[in-house]
C-alpha cells in the first residue's frame, strides 16, 4: 500500500502515465488479495469419514502400529470453482513429527464434491481427538490468507497392538485341563471330594467316601473361575515416557495374551486399569473381544486399583499372569506371597524404564542395582516363572513368554517339583 500510494504521488509531479498504470496494478493486487480467499473459502462444507469403531466378529480395527485411511469429502456448495485450497487438520494418534495433515486441492469445479484421502499411520493406543478440518486460501497472490473451519473436532480411538504368540504355556495347560476334565462348569456335578473341615455344609457331604475312608468327606465342585487365565496389570505406577512406559508394555503383553487364549477357547479375566474383572469367553454373558480391546484403549496412567488390591480379588487356585514393574522390593514380596496361593503364576517384570534413577512412589524403596542386577530372588523361590521384558525388546520378551511354565507354589509342594528358572527376555537371554 506505502508502495502504491508512493507511486501516485511520483505520478502528479512526473505526469507520466506509465507510473499511474503501475499504481493501478498495485492497487488491483491488494484487492484482489483481500477478496479473492474469502470467496475461495466461503459456501465450503466438508466431511470427514473415521473408521468405524470395531464389532464382534471383525477382523480388522485401528490399532497401534497399523494403518488407517481417514477420507475428507469436500463439497463446492456454488457455481464458481475453487482454486488452490490447503486442507489441514491435527491428528495426535499419528507418530510426533507426522500430526499436522495436510491436503493440497488444485481445482474444486462449481457444485462438486471431492474425496480426499490421507493415510495415516498410528503411532499410540488410546482415545484421542482429531483437530478440526481447516480450509485455507492465501491465492493469488499470497498477500492475505483466508482461513475456515469446516468441520468439528471428533474422538478416534485406537485399540492396544496385539501380537503374536506361538504358544503360551498357562493358556495351553488350561486348555488341556478342560478337554480331559468331566467336571461341571457350572459347578453343579461334584468334581472329587476332601475332609469335612468346620464350617461346611452338611448338604455336601459325601456318604459313599465317609463311608470308605472312615472320616467325614464333602463334595468338591469345580469353580468356573479356575479355569480362566487371569491376566493382571498396574496401571497407578508408570514409568517411562509416551509409549515407551510400563503400561503401555502390559497392555500389549495382556492383550497378545488374552487373543491367543481366546484362539484356543480358554476364558480370560482381565483386572487392572480401572478394568474390574472383565471375563471373555465363547460363552455368552461375558465381554466380546472387541469390548476388551476396547475397554483397553481407554486405560490411563493413574487408573484402577492398585496392584495388591487386584491380587487379593483374585479366587485362590488360579493361573496369573501378570505384567508390572517390579521397583522396590515390596512389589516382589507382595508376588511372592501371592504365588502359593495359586495353581500358576507366571510375572513379567518391566525393566530400564527409569526406575533405577527413583524409587517406588509408595513404598520409598529405591530401585535394587541396576535392572540385570534385580534381586527377584524371592519371587522365584515361590514357585512363579518370571520373564524379564526390557525396553525396546518386547518381541523378545513375548517370545520368552512362550517359553516359561509355572506351576504355582502349592502345586510345587505338592509335586515335589523344582523351582522355574527365570526366563530373560532380552535378545541374548
Amino acid at each position: 500500500m506505502a508502495v502504491a500510494l508512493a507511486l501516485f504521488f511520483l505520478a502528479r509531479l512526473t505526469q507520466v502515465g506509465w507510473v499511474y498504470l503501475l499504481d493501478s496494478v498495485l492497487w488491483g493486487a491488494l484487492l484482489l488479495s483481500a477478496v479473492l480467499p474469502w470467496l475461495n473459502t466461503l459456501f465450503l462444507s466438508a466431511q470427514r469419514s473415521l473408521p468405524a469403531p470395531a464389532t464382534p466378529g471383525d477382523e480388522a480395527y485401528p490399532s497401534e502400529g497399523g494403518r488407517i485411511e481417514i477420507q475428507v469429502t469436500l463439497r463446492n456448495r456454488l457455481f464458481w470453482p475453487r482454486f488452490l485450497l490447503n486442507l489441514d487438520y491435527r491428528c495426535p494418534p499419528a507418530e510426533p513429527g507426522h500430526q499436522l495433515v495436510r491436503i493440497f486441492v488444485a481445482k474444486l469445479t462449481g457444485l462438486r464434491r471431492a474425496r480426499l484421502t490421507s493415510t495415516v499411520e498410528l503411532y499410540q493406543r488410546g482415545n484421542h481427538l482429531l483437530g478440526p478440518v481447516f480450509a485455507e486460501s492465501s491465492a493469488p497472490f499470497g498477500l492475505v490468507r483466508r482461513r475456515r473451519r469446516l468441520t468439528p473436532a471428533e474422538p478416534l480411538l485406537v485399540y492396544p497392538e496385539v501380537l503374536s504368540l506361538a504358544r503360551l504355556p498357562l493358556a495351553d495347560a488350561l486348555s488341556e485341563a478342560a478337554a480331559h476334565s468331566n467336571r461341571s462348569r457350572l459347578g453343579l456335578e461334584p468334581a472329587g471330594s476332601r475332609r469335612y473341615v468346620a464350617g461346611d455344609p452338611r448338604r455336601h457331604i459325601h456318604w459313599r467316601n465317609t463311608a470308605r475312608i472312615g472320616q467325614p468327606m464333602v463334595k468338591e465342585f469345580d469353580d468356573p473361575s479356575q479355569s480362566a487365565l487371569h491376566l493382571v496389570f498396574d496401571a497407578t505406577q508408570v514409568w517411562g515416557e509416551g509409549r515407551e512406559t510400563t503400561l503401555e508394555y502390559a497392555i500389549k503383553i495382556v492383550a497378545s495374551a488374552a487373543f491367543y487364549a481366546h484362539g484356543i477357547g480358554v476364558p480370560v479375566q482381565v483386572s487392572g486399569g480401572g478394568i474390574e474383572n472383565a471375563r471373555v469367553s465363547h460363552e455368552s454373558g461375558g465381554l466380546t473381544w472387541p469390548d476388551l480391546l476396547r475397554q483397553l484403549a481407554l486405560v490411563a496412567p493413574g487408573d484402577g486399583r492398585g496392584l495388591a488390591e487386584t491380587l487379593a480379588e483374585l479366587p485362590p487356585g488360579s493361573s496369573v499372569l501378570a505384567a508390572a514393574s517390579l521397583s522396590g522390593g515390596s512389589t516382589v514380596q507382595l508376588l511372592a506371597r501371592t504365588a502359593p496361593v495359586h495353581q500358576r503364576m507366571v510375572v513379567v517384570s518391566l525393566e530400564g524404564f527409569g526406575q533405577e534413577e527413583a524409587g517406588s512412589p509408595n513404598d520409598g524403596v529405591a530401585w535394587e542395582g541396576t535392572p540385570e542386577t534385580l534381586s527377584l530372588e524371592p519371587l522365584a523361590a515361590s514357585g512363579a516363572a518370571i520373564v524379564r521384558c526390557h525396553k525396546g525388546r518386547l518381541t523378545e520378551a513375548l517370545d520368552a513368554l512362550g517359553r516359561a511354565d509355572a506351576f504355582g507354589g502349592a502345586a510345587t509342594r505338592r509335586a515335589g517339583q523344582p523351582v522355574p528358572h527365570t526366563v530373560s527376555g532380552t535378545a541374548d537371554g
